[in-house]
């Protein structure tokens, strides 16, 4: 209950409260009280199920307020959390682009292309990402060539649709 997420009234927001301080801030936030930090914590036959009721109350209140609504409340508390986001709009947050975790690739047909970075940085030359794989199909003719292949076997393969120079086989004839 003090470390997931929860279902805002707009989105998601994570939390991460692994200590007691940080717990007692979360219930302080939300205007809530978990009686073992008052001193008085659930037996423990009834722990499992005291705890499941108090995170129903906490979804609850919870849903009633935006995730930017959350944050400001949990900044003001010093409460570590951050709105959940999906994948692709992680390449855009300025957090994770600030930290260098990813990497704009030139790519000769479609442009720049946004990569998640190596994970690790090493001093000097360190890894380096490498260039933009070659288009799909693009390489067939010398592939098959330098496997043995005439042109006139490679031109039949590509006719016969066995493969292709794109993502788009030629049009049956």
């Amino acid at each position: 209950m003090y470390y997931r997420s929860y279902a805002t009234k707009d989105a998601a927001i994570a939390i991460a409260c692994v200590g007691p301080a940080m717990q007692r801030a979360f219930m302080r936030a939300l205007a809530l009280a978990d009686d073992a930090h008052q001193g008085r914590p659930p037996a423990p036959e009834a722990f499992a199920e005291y705890y499941a009721g108090l995170g129903r109350r906490c979804e609850a209140v919870m849903r009633e307020r935006t995730t930017a609504e959350w944050r400001k409340i949990f900044d003001g508390y010093g409460i570590p959390g951050g709105e959940v986001k999906l994948p692709i709009e992680m390449l855009d947050d300025p957090q994770p682009l600030a930290n260098g975790m990813f990497h704009d690739l030139p790519h000769p047909q479609l442009g720049p292309v946004r990569m998640v970075a190596p994970p690790v940085k090493l001093d000097a030359d360190g890894f380096r990402p490498g260039p933009a794989t070659a288009s799909f199909g693009s390489e067939v003719r010398r592939l098959l060539s330098e496997l043995g292949f005439s042109a006139d076997d490679v031109a039949g393969f590509i006719a016969d649709g066995v493969t292709c120079e794109s993502l788009r086989p030629p049009p049956r004839t």
